[in-house]
């Protein structure tokens, strides 16, 4: 019997799904033997409140009192072979009560679909083992999948698509939207904190969303939703960037430029500009950055957001910056903390003093760095962010190692760990583990410089950060050298060189 709670609380999708709900009820009163429906729900709550419903109708209706509903949830990103699975679920079924027809319903299976990729291996056996379904499951079944997944269904598995009976597209409830809004719109800033699962979960609630947001054949100046949808398209290419998928990244910064520019939004074209700026940036294709830069910027200055322009002249500090161009990157980098200061935005000077602090750093002007990092450092604190007043320590040990300093670069390292560790930072934590070991490195401590080493090489595993990783076995492999340890030495070194191989650094 369903939970009268859960009634209570999908009764917004109930109400909105009406028609739909007794259409596919219809279609599964009416089938004989195996009959394929799919059921467009873009949220696992649709599909939870989808269940829920039929339930309640099977359970409380006369007109359906002949049907029997089995749910079934797969969870599974590598499931192949959906027919083994079935077999072995319904061997363990209780008999099906007398003048009772059995309705599968099969969720999740979106996680082995997946969202991009040719011919995944799931799909290609649906489709190659059609026929062996009318042959041992005489019943009706219903794929519950979102929008992107049966489009992928369609192309990648035609043969097994052409049987489909009926395809029923249930409605989002506002409510659900507001959470996977909340899960995802604007917390790019976190996504450093986020493991790469946390991510990829990330990815799909955006997907499902930009399904909400773009309903296929209607004009972009006629979609009453197409602000959120190119909000979401900004979000998509933030993921993918987060996850050095850069391909999928400047596809998704595209279709916004486009979109915003379809519909004269020259704040949407500006911010997708920037967007791609970062995302050659990331590519270490400067010059193409910088071209996008100077494009939003310019766009910033001639709709007056101030804010915008300063943001576009600290990226371009950052790109000159990587291309050895400091004197250039820090004309930018002082004229977008001017700005900030003057709008008041305390956020954007602290980043400003911390870029400036860095650069100097690079020109081995250490006395001047330490200046900006300091000021950096004392605002962070005033204004209470604790991911920031981490960076600001870390660079000021960096500062101070530089001059030979160990000591107090030290303390500065061990205070970024600190805070690292009490707010989850493991990227943060894991740069302030390497650096403890380079300190102790140039100590003589390689002992304990290699506990630090391997701790860091701990953390940037644990998170998927490849560049990371790379770098920590190179400093681990120079200190095992100094110890004797010729061969761990040298195969630490070479699985450095293979990673950075394979993500195309020098």
């Amino acid at each position: 019997m369903i939970n009268p709670d859960r009634i209570e609380n999908n009764s917004d999708f109930m109400s909105v799904n009406q028609d739909e709900i007794q259409g596919l009820l219809s279609l599964l009163d009416l089938s004989q033997g195996f009959t394929i429906a799919f059921a467009e729900c873009n949220f696992w709550q649709d599909g939870v409140a989808l269940t829920d419903a039929l339930s309640e109708a099977i359970t409380l209706d006369p007109e359906w009192e002949e049907l029997q509903l089995q749910v079934w949830e797969f969870e599974q990103p590598d499931l192949r072979y959906l027919l083994d699975e079935l077999v072995k679920r319904i061997e363990t079924l209780l008999p099906i009560a007398l003048g009772k027809k059995l309705v599968l319903v099969l969720q999740g299976l979106e996680n082995a679909i997946g969202v991009v990729g040719d011919y995944p291996p799931f799909l290609a056996d649906l489709n190659f083992v059609r026929d062996a379904y009318s042959r041992m499951f005489p019943h009706p079944v219903v794929f519950v999948l979102p929008d992107y997944a049966l489009t992928r269904v369609a192309n990648f598995a035609p043969d097994f698509w052409a049987w489909r009976s009926g395809v029923f597209k249930f409605k989002t409830t506002q409510e659900t939207r507001n959470f996977a809004e909340a899960k995802t719109i604007g917390s790019d800033r976190i996504l450093g904190n986020y493991l790469k699962p946390e991510k990829q979960e990330r990815i799909d609630l955006l997907h499902r969303l930009l399904m909400e947001y773009s309903p296929s054949g209607i004009d972009p100046k006629s979609n009453p939703n197409i602000l959120a949808q190119i909000n979401v398209l900004n979000e998509l290419g933030v993921a993918y960037r987060s996850l050095s998928e850069f391909s999928r990244a400047i596809e998704f910064d595209r279709q916004a430029l486009e979109l915003s520019q379809k519909i004269e939004d020259r704040n949407g074209e500006a911010n997708a500009l920037n967007n791609l700026g970062n995302t050659y940036n990331l590519l270490g294709q400067y010059e193409q950055a910088i071209h996008f830069y100077q494009q939003s910027l310019g766009i910033k200055r001639e709709i007056g957001d101030r804010n915008g322009g300063a943001n576009a002249l600290n990226n371009l500090g950052n790109t000159y910056n990587l291309l050895g161009q400091y004197e250039q990157a820090i004309h930018f980098y002082q004229q977008s903390l001017e700005i900030k200061r003057e709008i008041g935005d305390r956020n954007g000077e602290v980043n400003s003093l911390g870029n400036l602090g860095i650069i100097y750093n690079s020109l081995g002007q250490y006395q001047q760095g330490i200046y900006f990092h300091q000021h950096a450092l004392k605002i962070f604190r005033e204004i209470g962010d604790r991911n920031g007043e981490a960076n600001s320590l870390g660079n000021l040990g960096t500062a101070f190692q530089s001059l030979g300093n160990y000591q107090q670069a030290i303390q500065f390292f061990q205070q970024q760990l600190d805070i690292s560790r009490e707010i989850g930072n493991r990227n943060s934590e894991a740069n302030s583990l390497d650096n403890l070991g380079i300190a102790f490195h140039f100590l003589g401590q390689s002992h304990q410089a290699i506990q630090f080493f391997q701790q860091s090489l701990e953390n940037f595993r644990g998170i998927g950060n490849r560049n990371g990783e790379a770098m920590v076995l190179n400093n681990l492999g120079h200190t095992l050298e100094t110890l004797g340890h010729r061969n761990e030495s040298l195969e630490a070194l070479q699985a450095s060189k293979q990673i950075y191989k394979e993500l195309g650094t020098p």
